[in-house]
């Protein structure tokens, strides 16, 4: 710890920055998740104090907000510049395979703007229904449309015009006050499950400390000369205007005292503690019914609730119950990943102390398909020897339909490597399994549970595809419409506000354009629907 010496002189800023150092000097050296909580350690007591966060990352998912929470706070009222840079994540090989095919540089540079793009949306409409992660959800548009979080995209490209992944782990905090740096470079991306639940490693570097100034200062300026565009081989993009706009007409009526309420019902919703959501709520009763409806029918049935009345809340406990005397593999199939990332986050949060079952943690089946193969191989050879040692273990796999409909997806859930019988697939928003590609991927597992607020268009004229879904969840098993729920109290009411956008008659030609390349009309005909890319 730094030396201070007390005489008349010294300030109230003076002892300020004394504070701040000795918060500063407590942060290790060497963090290795999950038995050092990241996000604890070194995020929370920097974002409490600092004035900018620079950070680049493989990629950056909302559901970080969730380690930064008892920051949160400070940095509204700080008014803390947060400036995340971050690459491809999802699905990113094929991303880069159909880039580098690309013969037109505007046809790589629309795709690479089309990918930030959908990332951005998935960002704006982060929001699972679950109360508490509304709140999270505005709390980033929030950010966004006050311009303290700023987000950029980047992409390695070679001198031969090959794109390549931008995945950087790098990030610092600078604080005003006193002039200095925290620095940390690792493993970890941006996002709830690496800074908590993760097998991940950061060094942390400090200005205080003059052995790790010139580290300090290679890694910062390898992440400030990527921000600024300084790289020759590299393309960085700003997020798309329109979507900017968008979000900050949605916040023009949140000031920062309406958001400070907001972050306080979150961490008083969510149970905060020093450690992490408590996870204490109970069922409501339309919740305990369904439940007991699906076990009535055997173990499958869809649960047709409406949005916003804890869906997964219900689907969980359900889980909770039918693992009391069994060991139990879990596939959750959903179709964004931002729905996916708060099912791992949730999923991790609730079973990761859970004392009857052997439990590894969420393996998150999208992504880099080279990592998540070798984690479901790991993982299915863990719940054998389980089952074996006559111990009980729950394994619990997470992925989006379009990892789900392919063939390196299917090959280890057909039944060849997974006991079905302890299996239950559980489809978030069912109703996407009409479709040809997503319904001939449907696992044969023995418990089924459909999720969804519309599972069909006309529930008293379904279509084909639909009957074929519903034989296949055996059947909507309970309800819970949107007017039942604003009656019985679990719903807010609210305003509905289309805002309608104009095309003229050149946007309108550069829009038709775009959907031609992307062959919509074929994605259709072949799986009868229209998935995220189209």
């Amino acid at each position: 710890m730094k030396a201070f010496q007390w005489n008349s002189g010294n300030s109230a800023k003076q002892i300020f920055h004394y504070k701040i150092s000795m918060a500063l000097d407590n942060i290790p050296r060497h963090l290795f998740g999950p038995q050092d909580n990241i996000g604890k350690d070194l995020y929370v007591p920097c974002l409490k104090k600092c004035k900018l966060f620079r950070r680049a990352t493989g990629f950056f998912r909302p559901s970080v907000l969730r380690r930064w929470s008892p920051a949160l706070k400070d940095i509204v009222k700080n008014g803390t510049k947060i400036e995340i840079l971050m690459g491809i994540s999802d699905n990113s090989h094929e991303i880069v395979q159909r880039i580098n095919e690309a013969t037109d540089p505007r046809e790589k540079e629309r795709i690479l703007k089309y990918e930030f793009f959908k990332t951005m949306q998935n960002i704006k409409e982060f929001n699972s229904g679950d109360r508490s992660e509304a709140k999270l959800s505005q709390i980033i548009r929030y950010l966004i449309a006050n311009e303290q979080l700023e987000i950029k995209f980047s992409a390695a490209v070679n001198e031969d015009g090959k794109v390549a992944l931008a995945h950087e782990k790098i990030g610092y905090f600078y604080f005003e006050e006193n002039e200095e740096y925290v620095l940390f470079e690792g493993s970890a991306n941006e996002s709830d499950t690496a800074l908590l639940n993760g097998g991940e490693q950061v060094t942390v570097h400090k200005s205080s400390e003059p052995s790790q100034l010139s580290d300090l200062k290679v890694w910062q300026d390898i992440v400030d000369n990527i921000w600024e565009e300084k790289y020759e081989y590299r393309k960085v993009f700003e997020a798309d205007h329109e979507i900017i706009e968008a979000i900050k007409q949605s916040e023009r009526n949140t000031s920062k005292e309406d958001v400070t309420k907001i972050i306080e019902d979150y961490l008083k919703e969510s149970g905060y503690t020093d450690q992490t959501k408590t996870n204490e709520d109970k069922l409501r009763p339309y919740q305990e019914k369904a439940i007991k409806s699906w076990f009535d029918n055997d173990c499958k049935g869809i649960i047709a609730h409406a949005t916003g009345t804890g869906k997964t809340f219900t689907s969980i406990n359900l889980v909770k119950k039918l693992i009391e005397d069994k060991s139990l593999s879990v596939v959750v199939g959903v179709p964004y990943v931002f729905l996916a990332d708060q099912w791992v986050s949730i999923l991790n949060e609730i079973f990761k102390n859970y004392e009857t079952h052997k439990f590894n943690g969420v393996i998150e089946c999208y992504g880099s398909r080279r990592a998540w193969e070798k984690e479901v191989g790991e993982e299915m050879l863990k719940f054998r020897r389980s089952n074996n040692d006559s111990k009980k273990h729950l394994s619990i796999y997470v992925t989006v339909n379009k990892t789900f409909s392919e063939d390196s997806f299917q090959k280890w859930f057909n039944g060849s490597f997974i006991d079905l019988d302890k299996t239950i697939f559980i489809g978030d928003e069912c109703h996407r399994y009409t479709s040809k590609v997503n319904f001939n991927s449907l696992l044969e597992t023995k418990f089924r549970l459909g999720l969804s607020a519309t599972p069909f268009i006309d529930e008293n004229n379904k279509t084909e595809a639909e009957q074929l879904m519903s034989d296949y969840f055996d059947g909507t098993i309970h309800e819970y419409s949107i007017s039942k729920a604003l009656d019985d109290g679990y719903l807010c009411e609210y305003k509905y506000e289309p805002l309608l956008c104009y095309l003229n008659s050149e946007e309108f030609t550069q829009w038709h354009a775009a959907i031609r390349n992307l062959k919509i009309d074929q994605k259709i005909k072949d799986d009868g629907y229209l998935d995220e890319e189209s």
